[in-house]
């Protein structure tokens, strides 16, 4: 928890940049992640980058979220990280961009929910699927993959979950990751508006007279 009265977690932002610190390092060094690593081995910085951002926010946005101070600056962290993983990956600046979007609004739609979920059961819970829904999805799509290669059907398989919808959206505008990404700021944003009206119902009711 933040002492009281503090607008920002140092905590909290200090493991986010380290994190990133981290996932960029192993990007920067070409560590060959499989036997075929492509060459130059730097020009998966990016990948590794959104996927990690990706994976690490599910598990850690209660953390990340501890305030909106906090959540403002851990999601402004995100940009300059994917700068320099794009420039390593010789990406043009809009591609680069784009994916620090994603990155972004995913975990700014998380950590919206971190607001909404009051005990640490539920937080918990919200950790456990959107971890699910991150990484659940990518093994689905790599077992369609396999049963397509399998049937040899010679036709490309379009990915369905948010993190291979990630990597191929940074190349090719993919509307299936612009969806995935904001899914849970926008349930979060549409859940605000619910909450608010049937508040403002009860107040109205209350006060006729």
């Amino acid at each position: 928890m933040t002492p009281s009265g503090s607008l920002i977690s140092i905590r909290s932002v200090c493991t986010w940049g380290f994190l990133n610190l981290a996932l960029l390092g192993i990007g920067a060094a070409g560590f060959p992640l499989w036997a075929h690593h492509p060459y130059p081995r730097e020009a998966l910085s990016i990948y590794v980058l959104i996927c990690g951002q990706t994976l690490l926010a599910s598990m850690l946005f209660p953390l990340l979220a501890e305030t909106r101070g906090t959540l403002a600056i851990n999601v402004a962290i995100v940009l300059p990280f994917d700068e320099l993983a794009g420039l390593l990956s010789n990406l043009d600046q809009i591609l680069i961009f784009r994916c620090g979007l994603l990155a972004g609004t995913w975990l700014a739609g998380l950590g919206a929910w971190r607001f909404w979920l009051k005990s640490e059961r539920t937080r918990m819970a919200a950790v456990c699927a959107a971890t699910c829904f991150a990484a659940g999805g990518a093994v689905l799509d790599y077992l369609r993959w396999e049963a397509a290669s399998i049937s040899s059907q010679g036709q490309s398989v379009m990915p369905r979950s948010l993190l291979p919808a990630l990597c191929d959206a940074v190349l090719h505008f993919n509307p299936i990751s612009w969806i995935e990404a904001s899914f849970p700021l926008v349930l979060a944003m549409t859940w605000f508006a619910v909450h608010r009206l049937m508040k403002s119902h009860s107040t109205s009711f209350h006060n006729a007279p």
